[in-house]
This record gives C-alpha cells, structure tokens and sequence, in this order.
C-alpha cells in the first residue's frame, strides 16, 4: 500500500492510541489513512460518513485493495451485511446511526469505529450524539477524521471528543465545560466565546486525543488559488429598495409584503434579495431582478465549455440555473458527479453545505464560481478543497459574485473574522498535539 511519510506515522499513531481525533487538510488522504488503519487491526471496523461520500471509501479500498462493505437499502439488506463476520470493515451513512443503535441496543457487532468528519456530532445534546454514547462501551477504538474541528465554532470540539473517547479529556458534562472555558456574549446564551486563556488549557486537555497529520509536502504541492471578487452593477432602484428593507424591516414587491420580524429575519430577507428572489410570509419566493444571473451567464459563456462549479444558496436559484444553463446538474442529482467528472458534463451546480466535504473534481475542473459569499468560515475554507487539492495538475480559480454596499461584503468580512477566531484554538490544538 502506497502512503506517504506522513500517513504512515499517523497511521502507526492510530494503531498505538485507542482514541483519536486526526486532524488533515482537504485532500491530505484521510480516507487512506483509516482504511489502512481499520485493515491492520483485529476484529471488525464500523466507517460511518455522510452519504455522498461512502462511494469514496469503497473506492479508496479498491485502490488499496482492501474489501470494504456497503451497509445500505433495505434494513434486511443492511443486516445481512452488519452481521456478517466476513465483512471486516462496513461503511454506513451517518443518517442511519440512530437505527443502528436501536437495532443492537447500543452493542453493536463491531470492535473499532471510524467517523469521518466528526464536526457532524458536534452538538453534544444531538441523537446522533446520544447514539453513540451508548455504543462507545463495546468498542474497543476509535477514530474521528476531520479538517477543522473547530473552525468556525470552538465548542464544537467538545461533542467530538465525547463520541470518541467517551469524556476522558473534556469530561461528561457539557455544561460545566462552557461555563469553564467560555463566556457568553447575549443576554440569551446563544452564542459564547472563548476565555482569555482558555484555548492552551483546553489544547492541552485533548493533547493525547488528537493527532495532527501535517504534510508539508502536500501543502507545497498544492496549485495556486486566485480568489476573484466579482462586482455585480445593480441600478438605484435595487438599492431603493433594499435601504426601504433595511430601515422599515418591510417592503413590497410585486404587490406582495415582504417583512421582517427581527433582525435574523432581516439578515436572511436582504441575502435573498441580492440572489434575485425574496421569500414573501408564505414562503413563496418573488422576483425581483435577476442581476447576479446575468454577470454568471457571461462569465460561463466567456469560459468557452471550460469544467465549472457553480454554487448557490436557495432552492429558487437551482430552479433558475437549470433554465439558465440546462447543460448543467446539480450535485444531488443521480450520477451526476460522475458525469461531471467523466466529461459527460461541463457545468456541475453544487450547494455549498452538501459540497463542503468529501467531494472530489480535482482531477477535471479548476474552476468554481459562487453566487454569493458565505457566512461559515469552514464551508468557505472546504468548497475550495473540491478542486484545489491532490491530483489538481492546473492553477484553480474561485470567483464570487458580490453586490456593492449589501450584506454580501458583511458576509465576507465575517468569514475572515471567524477564521481568525477559530484558527486560533486549532493552532493550540495542532501545536499541542506536536509534544
């Protein structure tokens, strides 16, 4: 089996370690990594991941040629397969964690898990969460995968490490551990941040719990990336109406109501209304340019049947970019990324969250367009990744499409500010994991 420096020791560290959080870039080959992990150990591995991606850990194994089962369709032909001792190592999609511990009432016929991206049990109070906590005492080791586990949101690593090793390094109670190491900044307790301090502290706590696959090689492998903003031009009218929306939290359009009850209301109303369409009160979208579609079309056709992602936020926009550019389909679609990447299609439509991991187009297109900017520093940081990472032999290109003085120049100065807000406990994450 071919590794590099780099996953060979993480994989000898995962085979020394019961529990491990590994910590990779996009593209540093963690599907390899835990696959040559599950095949050198004794006993049966569990791999649970998000639907999209189990086709890749079945194919990373025929790469490998290690045998890697699907536990999938009906619940007989799942069980056929969980109960089968010849199948060493099982892939599952994640959605199916919740049945799987009731079937076996928590003690399920596997001696180690996989978790490939872990930022999914990020909420410790989620069934998925739940779940797995009643399983965590029949197994025998661990192993959670992700890029960032804490990019965006720092107490996200706190539900990680509790599926992972059962509340060794942060403890049981999630309560105490906010209160300890985060304050809150609203009168509701929504949203908390770290302590002055705290970062180290909590760095050191997992310091045996994660490891940091750092490849240097890899990183000065990667293409370069030209990030493009591209101004949209939009008249007076446009901003008539969004400084109405602003300051009365109301507006009509088209003879209908649009009002905002609150200022997260509000927010969401003015991202809309920069995509071309705003939802009304009964959730019904109404028109109101089409601005953003029509820089997109001549950026697509100025391409000249060059590969594109193209990435959108609302349903109503899929609906339009499929009679915009009817050669393109969208991600979900049966087939269709293998379609894209097969040359059987030019244009792959793609929403950023069911894109933002475990997607591979490196090897066909260089070229990504999004129509607006995102509010996750993660997702911004992973979409890129589909492009730009091993087997990328082209410099990429991410052009994103912004309306001058609207919320879409808020939203990405927001993301540099949560890059920098999370980075830096995954700084003292990696840094710690390093002694």
């Amino acid at each position: 089996m071919t590794l590099s420096p780099a996953q060979t020791d993480a994989v000898e560290h995962c085979l020394d370690h019961d529990y491990t959080l590994l910590i990779a870039d996009k593209g540093a080959g963690k599907t390899r990594t835990g696959l040559v992990v599950a095949h050198e150990t004794e006993g049966r591995t569990l791999i649970i991941c998000p639907n999209k991606v189990r086709s890749g850990w079945l194919a990373e194994g025929r790469k490998l040629g290690i045998d890697v089962y699907a536990a999938e369709g009906t619940p007989e032909k799942r069980l056929c397969v969980l109960d089968n001792k010849d199948c060493k190592i099982v892939v599952m999609g994640v959605d199916l964690v919740p049945w799987l511990i009731d079937h076996y009432r928590g003690a399920v016929p596997f001696e180690g898990l996989i978790i490939d991206e872990t930022t999914r049990f990020s909420a410790p109070g989620s069934a998925g969460v739940r779940k797995l906590r009643r399983a965590h005492k029949h197994l025998t080791w661990v192993l959670g995968l992700t890029a960032s586990p804490v990019m965006e949101n720092p107490l996200a690593l706190y539900g990680q490490a509790l599926v992972i090793d059962g509340g060794q390094a942060l403890g049981t109670n999630f309560d105490r551990f906010k209160q300890t190491y985060f304050f809150s900044t609203d009168f509701e307790q929504r949203n908390w941040e770290l302590r002055t301090g705290s970062g180290p502290i909590i760095a050191a706590k997992v310091r045996d719990l994660i490891y940091h696959m750092e490849d240097r090689e890899y990183e000065d492998s990667l293409v370069p990336l030209a990030e493009e903003i591209v101004t949209v031009d939009v008249p007076p009218s446009f901003y008539k109406v969004y400084e109405e929306l602003v300051g009365e939290q109301y507006v009509e359009i088209s003879g209908h109501e649009i009002d905002a009850a609150n200022m997260a209301v509000l927010s969401g109303k003015l991202e809309q209304l920069c995509q071309g369409y705003i939802y009304d009160d009964v959730s019904e979208p109404r028109y109101h340019n089409n601005y953003k579609m029509t820089v997109l079309k001549a950026l697509v056709e100025a391409m000249a049947g060059e590969p594109v992602i193209i990435c959108y936020q609302y349903k109503y926009e899929l609906a339009v970019l499929r009679k915009l550019l009817p050669g393109g389909r969208d991600l979900k679609d049966i087939g269709a990324l293998d379609d894209f990447n097969g040359g059987m299609i030019d244009i792959l439509f793609m929403h950023p969250r069911s894109g933002s991991h475990g997607i591979c187009a490196q090897e066909r297109c260089a070229e990504m367009i999004m129509l607006c900017p995102v509010w996750s520093a993660d997702v911004h940081d992973q979409i890129i990744g589909r492009i730009r990472r091993r087997g990328q032999t082209r410099p990429c290109r991410r052009r994103t499409l912004v309306i001058r003085g609207t919320v879409d120049e808020v939203k990405i100065d927001r993301v540099s500010g949560k890059e920098q807000t999370g980075s830096a406990l995954l700084d003292h994450l990696k840094a710690a994991a390093q002694k």
